[in-house]
């Protein structure tokens, strides 16, 4: 999968394949942690994800 921060995911035609696997992907999660169990599960993947952006963030 080849995504970065920050890529304009709507005007890039090269990013489909990728965006179509990651989109797929998300919507198994939704529904494996739809439930209270996993919520430490999405607290952990909340702050990595705002870490990963944090690096890419052009302001930061």
């Amino acid at each position: 999968m080849e995504l970065e921060a920050g890529q304009d995911l709507q005007k890039d035609p090269t990013a489909f394949e990728s965006v179509a696997l990651l989109m797929g992907a998300l919507l198994s999660l939704k529904e494996m942690f739809h439930d209270e169990d996993a919520q430490t599960q999405k607290m952990l993947w909340a702050v990595r994800g705002k870490q990963a952006l944090a690096k890419r963030d052009p302001l930061g």
